[in-house]
């Protein structure tokens, strides 16, 4: 991730939220994230704040 021009992360909303026994990387190291629309509000903001771009 840290030698690549783009970081774009494929999600859906059932993830959001959810604990797991591994960490891949903080919202501040992702450029783009693709989602189903239904991402929580709370995420949103913390995505714009990050400038992480969600469509």
């Amino acid at each position: 991730m840290h030698q690549s021009d783009q970081v774009i992360v494929l999600m859906d909303s059932s993830k959001v939220g959810k604990k797991c026994s591994y960490k891949i990387c903080d919202i501040s190291d992702v450029d783009l994230i693709i989602s189903d629309g239904k991402l929580p509000e709370d995420f949103l903001e913390e995505c714009q704040k990050n400038q992480v771009i969600v469509l």
